[in-house]
Formats: C-alpha cells, structure tokens, sequence
C-alpha cells in the first residue's frame, strides 16, 4: 500500500504528464489542421485539363501547359511569334488567341505593297489634320459632330455634382444670350480656356485616327480598349494610315469563338462611339435606374475598368430590372482596386443578370463585408462566384461562412453558388454539408 506522500508525488507526476501532452497537442494540432482540414492556396493545375484542345494550340499560338492559380484566377502564359502573352483567368485566353489572329493579319497587311505606299501621304495628311486642331481647336471641335461641343460642360460631372453642374450650365446659357441680344458679345467671346484645351484634346484623339482605330477593332472583332499591348500599337500604326483616306483595309477575320458570345451586347456600342458619348450613354443609363450622382462619380472615378468593362456592367444592372438594391452592385464595382477585381466585378455582375433571366427573377441584391448577394424571388440565397477554380481553401471557407450567417439573416430559404468554373471534390463537399446547392461551369448553365 503506498504511503500518502507517494500517493501525493504519482498525483503530481501524472498532472504533469497530462500537461506535457496537452501542450503538445496544442503545438501539433493547429499545423495538422491546416494541412488536413484546407486545400493549397495554389492548387496545381494543367491547361489541357481546363481548356478545349483547340484552344491549346493553333498557327500563331501555344497555351502553356502549368497554369498557376492565384486567388481563383487561373493565370496562362501564351507564347506567341509576336512575344509571350498572359491570360489572367480562362475567360481571357480566347480571347488573348482572337487577338494573336488579329495581329497576325495586321501584320499581314502592313507588309502589302499598297500600305507602304500609303504610309507616306497618310504621315503628311494627318499631321497637317492635326495641326490644324491644334491652331484651330474652336472650329475643329465645331466641325466634328454637332454633339460634341456639349461635352465639354457636361464631362464636368466627373468632378462635382451632377443637378448642380446643371443649374450652373443653364445660369450660363441665360446669361450668353442676355449679352448676346443686348450686343454685348460677338460670336466667339464665351469660349473659354477650358474649352480651348478641350479642342486641342478632341484634335488629338477623336479627329479620324480615334474613329479609325475603332473601325479597324470593329473588323478585327477586338476590343479597342483591350489591355493587349502589342495589339494596341499595331492597331494605332495601321489606323494612322486608314484614317488619312489612303488604304483600305481588307480583313478576313473569322467570327468571335463561341466563349466570347458575352462581347456581343456592348461590342457595336463600344466600336461605334466614342468614349465620351458611351460614358454619356451610361450615365443616364444608371441615372434611370436610381443611382445617384455622387456614386457615378465614384464609378467612373475609378481607373481600373476600361470603357468596354463599365458598358459591360451598366447593361448587366439594367437587364436587372425591378430588382432592389441594384446601389450595392455600383458601390462595389466602385472599390476595387486592381484591374483583375474590375475583371471579377463585371463577371459578377453579369452572373447575376443571367441568373435573373434564365433561372429565375432576383428579389433583391444585399451587401456583405465580402461579396453581394442576391434573394431570388423564390427565397433562395444566391452568390455569384466568377472564379476559374474554387477549391477548400482557409479564405473560402471563412468566406462561406460569413455568407452563410448573411443569408439566415435574411432567412433565405435555401442557398446556391454558381461557379464560373470548376469545384473541387472537397470544396464541393464542404459546401454541401454547409446546406449549400452548387453549380459549376455556371455561364454555360445560364446561357440566354
């Protein structure tokens, strides 16, 4: 029988030994939890497995075969005879592809004997063009369309409220023709400076060279405000040329690949206006939908969308009509900041009015901490996820999680993730025990 003493020292010794193992296990466990419970950040993956094999590889082009993925985004190198390009997600490598064709045509033509013809009186042409707005920028503007004078006063929108800059024009106006009946002014005295140097902008940028160079994109089928470097410069050097009157331009460009179906609502607005008109255009847009002034300034403040991207997203909030909370999606397209959140914005946007156009009407749009989502009519909770792949990573889960909470809040009856592109097995399973329906591959799914 042992002695009270020894009774008290085994006490102790086992006390001690709980403690060790304990502590241990406190050290161990968070390490085995994330390597067990999470899925990598950066998950490898192969572009044989995610796009089409006609895709892969073509005359002028090869997808390269690691695809690395960060924050969703899968990000593609593409070698090309015209340098190395990248592909920020998969919607983009087509369109990256379209656009090597078009620069292998452009190249194609400039190496035409007409064009090196035409290259010399198209220089004299348009610098004496040129030159002539830039010494003359009250008649140029004058004689560029007869819209375009009032574009100097009402782009003033930008930087100060809209109903103000508006009794401030009409304040103006009254009084020009006040002077002008009383004698006081000839025809030209309220030109101000700052129109002056609007003129001389305008020359620059909108006399032919600009038109052209969205013509040339129009029979290119490219964006004119794509972020595709090398297209860009080529564009510009031919547009030089074809804006002088000198060269035609004979393209045989084939029809945009079936991924890029999406362009096809804003691509006429974008090739045939100019960039002040369609901001015009999409400001009274989002004024006849409710949004308020000051959160178009923030929009159109913001540099990471081109003018292709906020046309993208002003149609998609249209085609949501009769929805509630349409100011959440315009106050988040406002905050990113970088141009690939611009990119996820637009996609979201445009998730979710295919959504209510194909699978049912949206209710209302509700703002989170993370991302909007949508109540359908129907009571269920909805989250648009413009992502290439989503897998169980420690930011989705806690983002599932918050957004989960969100939804009981506002008691959806049920809630779905449609996935621009593809789920893990073990994302797909987590969201499902979570009471989550998931929906990959989702732009294909809600096609119109």
């Amino acid at each position: 029988m042992l002695k009270a003493h020894d009774r008290i020292r085994l006490v102790k010794t086992h006390r001690l030994a709980v403690m060790l193992f304990l502590s241990t296990v406190a050290i161990v466990m968070p390490i085995n939890a994330a390597s067990v419970t999470y899925e990598p950040d950066t998950p490898r993956l192969k572009a044989s497995q995610l796009l089409p094999k006609k895709i892969l590889k073509g005359t002028n082009h090869t997808v390269q075969e690691q695809v690395v993925n960060r924050g969703f985004m899968n990000h593609y190198r593409i070698t090309s005879p015209f340098g190395e390009l990248s592909a920020k997600s998969d919607i983009m490598v087509p369109v990256r592809v379209h656009e090597i064709a078009a620069i292998a045509e452009l190249r194609k033509m400039s190496k035409t004997k007409v064009f090196a013809e035409s290259v010399g009186s198209a220089v004299a042409k348009s610098a004496g063009t040129i030159g002539k707005a830039i010494d003359d920028p009250q008649g140029t503007v004058a004689g560029i369309s007869a819209g375009v004078g009032r574009l100097f006063k009402r782009t003033a929108r930008r930087t100060q409220d809209a109903y103000e800059k508006a009794k401030e024009v009409a304040e103006e106006e009254k009084e020009k023709q006040n002077k002008k009946q009383s004698g006081q002014v000839t025809e030209h005295s309220d030109t101000s400076d700052k129109v002056v140097e609007q003129g001389k902008k305008l020359g620059r940028r909108y006399l032919g060279v600009n038109s052209a160079f969205r013509k040339l994109a129009m029979d290119l089928k490219v964006d004119p405000y794509t972020t595709n470097v090398v297209l860009r410069d080529d564009l510009d050097s031919m547009a030089k040329v074809a804006a002088a009157g000198s060269f035609g331009t004979r393209l045989a460009m084939p029809s945009l690949p079936a991924a890029l179906d999406h362009l096809a609502d804003v691509s006429n607005l974008v090739w045939t206006m100019n960039p002040l008109d369609l901001q015009l255009r999409n400001e009274e847009s989002l004024r006849k939908m409710g949004m308020d002034d000051a959160s178009i300034e923030r929009f159109y403040e913001n540099p990471h969308y081109t003018p292709t991207a906020q046309t993208f997203i002003v149609n998609a909030m249209a085609r949501l009509a009769g929805v509630k909370g349409r100011p959440v999606l315009l106050r988040y397209a406002s905050a990113v900041e970088s141009p690939q959140e611009a990119e996820f914005t637009t996609r979201l946007v445009e998730l979710m009015a295919q959504y209510h156009e194909v699978r049912g009407p949206i209710r209302q749009i509700v703002a989170t901490e993370r991302i909007p989502f949508a109540v359908a009519s129907n009571g269920k909770g909805l989250v648009a996820g413009p992502v290439d792949y989503l897998s169980w990573t420690r930011t989705a889960a806690d983002a599932v999680r918050d957004l989960t909470k969100a939804m009981k809040k506002h008691s959806a009856a049920a809630r779905e993730v449609w996935v621009a592109g593809r789920v893990s097995e073990r994302a797909r399973k987590e969201l499902g025990a979570m009471g989550w329906a998931v929906f990959d591959r989702a732009f294909t799914r809600l096609k119109r």
